[in-house]
C-alpha cells in the first residue's frame, strides 16, 4: 500500500472538516425550520408588537386584539393651536384583522429552508402594517367638525325672493390635506409612535364667483319680459317675469353660470294656473235603456295643451315677439263626450276596468268590467236605522274572517270600503258574506235575509256571489253604491 503523503492528509482533513461543518449547518437549518414550521417567523411585528414564534391561533388573537385597540385608541390632532382627539373608528378608518394575519409568514413546508428567500425573510425584521381602508369623506368631515373649521365651499347662485332674482354670494371652502394625515395614520398602524398629528388646510375657491352670478342675473333680467296669452273665449292671461323666474334652471361649469327656461316646469305652471281656469272635465251622456230619456247631458272635455303652449312662449321670448299687442292663442285639446246607457239597477261603463255596482232599490250587486256584466247577485244592505252610505268607494283591504266588536259577530270574506283607493275615508263599512255569531260559523244568519235591507250598513252578499267578489275583485276595485 502506497504511503499517504502529508499534502494528501491535509486535503483530506480539510474536506472532512468542511463536510462536518456543512452537516452541522444543514442539521441546524432543519432543526430551525422544524421549530418554526406552522409558526410566525422571528423578528415579526404587528403594530409594533412582537408576535414571533407564535402559532396561527395565537397570532390571530394577538392581531384581533391589536386591531380593536388601534381602532378605539384616541389620536391627538392639532392645527393652529387647536387640539382635538378622534379614534380611527371616528375617522372612518376600517381595520381588517383577517387581511392583516394573511400577511404573516408561517411556513407549512419543512423543506422551505432550502430556498435562499426563506433565510433572507427569516433573518430580517418584518414590520407588518395592519390592513386598512379609508373613508376620505368621513375623515375630512370629522376633522372639520372637531377642529371647528369651515365646510366645503359653495358656488355663487341665483334664487328667487319675493318675485325678484337674488344673487347668493360665493363661499370659500376649507379643505384638509388628507394625504398628510393618512400617511401619519399608516405609520401609526405599522407601529410608529405618534404623539399627535398636525393638520394642515387650504382654502378652495368656488367655481362660480359672485361676479359671474351677478352678470348672469343681469342677463336673465334683460332677456325675460312678460308674455301675454288669450283664449278663444276672450279670457286673457299674463306670464309675468316673476313667474318665469320660478321655472329657470341654472347650470354651473367651467367658471360660468348658464341658464335656460325649463319647459317642463313652465308647462306645469300653465296647467296649475291657466289650465285650472280653462280646463273643462268631460261629462258622459247617460241615457236610460228602457225609456231613452237622457238623464245626464254630455259635455265635451277641454284641456289646455300646456306642452305646446310652453314651447310657443319660449319661442316668443327668444324672438322678442310683441305679445302684448298680439297675444299668443292658447291651444286647446278637445275630448268628445262618451255615451253611456243606464239600466234600471246598474250603469255600464262607469269605469274602464272591473267595478262593482250596488243597487239599494233592487238589493243587487253587479260585477262589471267596462261595459260587460260579469255577474249579479242578491244582497242585504243597511236597514232604515243603519242605512248603507251612497257614493263611490274602493276596496282597500280583505280579511278572511273579520270580527265586529261593536255587534259581536263575524263577517267572513270581508272587503273593506273606503272613499279613496289608498284606504283613507274608511267609515266602517264593507262587503261580506252572511254574518256568523261564532268564529267557526256554526251559528249563522239565515239566508232568508238576503234581498232584504236588514244589515248594520254593510253589504251582505249571497253565498253564490261573495266567493267570486272576494277572490276576483282586488284591492282598489271601485264600488258604486246608489239607490
Amino acid at each position: 500500500m502506497a504511503k499517504m503523503t502529508k499534502k494528501t492528509r491535509h486535503i483530506l482533513i480539510v474536506a472532512c472538516s468542511a463536510l462536518a461543518g456543512i452537516s452541522i449547518v444543514l442539521a441546524a437549518a432543519v432543526i430551525i425550520s422544524a421549530v418554526y414550521q406552522h409558526k410566525v417567523l422571528p423578528r415579526t411585528y404587528v403594530a409594533g408588537e412582537n408576535i414571533s414564534n407564535t402559532d396561527p391561533d395565537t397570532a390571530q388573537s394577538v392581531v384581533k386584539n391589536a386591531v380593536e385597540s388601534l381602532s378605539s385608541h384616541q389620536i391627538t390632532f392639532t392645527m393652529d393651536g387647536k387640539t382635538t382627539t378622534a379614534s380611527l373608528n371616528d375617522l372612518g378608518v376600517t381595520l381588517d384583522s383577517d387581511k392583516t394575519q394573511a400577511q404573516l409568514n408561517s411556513p407549512t413546508d419543512m423543506w422551505r429552508w432550502i430556498s435562499y428567500n426563506y433565510w433572507t425573510d427569516f433573518l430580517q425584521r418584518k414590520d407588518i402594517t395592519v390592513a386598512y381602508t379609508f373613508d376620505d369623506n368621513k375623515m375630512e368631515a370629522t376633522l372639520l367638525a372637531k377642529l371647528g373649521l369651515g365646510k366645503e365651499g359653495k358656488d355663487a347662485s341665483i334664487s328667487v325672493q319675493n318675485g325678484a332674482l337674488v344673487v347668493n354670494p360665493e363661499i370659500d371652502g376649507q379643505n384638509i390635506n388628507l394625504d398628510a394625515v393618512k400617511n401619519e395614520i399608516v405609520g401609526y398602524l405599522s407601529g410608529k409612535t405618534v404623539d399627535s398629528i398636525q393638520v394642515t388646510t387650504a382654502i378652495s375657491a368656488p367655481d362660480v364667483t359672485t361676479a359671474v352670478a351677478t352678470a348672469t342675473k343681469t342677463q336673465v333680467e334683460s332677456a325675460i319680459t312678460p308674455v301675454y296669452l288669450a283664449s278663444s273665449d276672450g279670457q286673457s292671461f299674463t306670464i309675468t317675469t316673476a313667474n318665469f323666474y320660478g321655472v329657470i334652471d341654472y347650470t354651473a361649469g367651467k367658471g360660468q353660470l348658464s341658464w335656460q327656461i325649463n319647459q317642463t316646469k313652465l308647462a306645469s305652471y300653465i296647467d296649475s294656473v291657466i289650465g285650472k281656469k280653462l280646463n273643462v272635465k268631460m261629462v258622459s251622456q247617460v241615457t236610460m235603456s228602457d225609456s231613452g230619456l237622457v238623464t245626464a247631458q254630455g259635455v265635451d272635455g277641454k284641456t289646455v295643451d300646456s306642452k305646446t303652449l310652453a314651447s310657443k312662449v319660449v319661442t316668443a321670448l327668444t324672438s322678442k315677439t310683441d305679445t302684448k299687442s298680439s297675444p299668443i292663442a292658447i291651444p286647446i285639446k278637445t275630448t268628445t263626450f262618451t255615451s253611456k246607457i243606464s239600466y234600471p239597477n246598474y250603469t255600464l261603463g262607469s269605469f274602464e276596468g272591473l267595478y262593482l255596482d250596488v243597487s239599494l232599490s233592487t238589493q243587487r250587486i253587479t260585477a262589471i268590467s267596462g261595459s260587460t256584466v260579469l255577474g249579479q247577485w242578491l244582497i242585504s244592505s243597511g236597514g232604515w236605522k243603519t242605512p248603507t252610505p251612497i257614493g263611490t268607494f274602493y276596496i282597500f283591504n280583505k280579511i278572511s274572517e273579520a270580527y265586529s266588536p261593536d255587534f259581536r259577530l263575524w263577517m267572513p270574506m270581508w272587503n273593506g270600503l273606503a272613499t279613496s283607493p289608498d284606504g283613507t275615508g274608511y267609515l266602517g263599512y264593507g262587503i261580506h258574506a252572511l254574518v256568523c255569531w261564532d268564529k267557526a260559523c256554526t251559528n249563522r244568519e239565515g239566508v232568508t235575509h238576503i234581498g232584504t235591507p236588514v244589515s248594520h250598513g254593510c253589504i251582505r252578499v249571497d253565498d253564490n256571489g261573495i266567493p267570486w267578489i272576494y277572490n276576483n275583485a282586488p284591492i282598489g276595485t271601485p264600488v258604486v253604491i246608489h239607490q
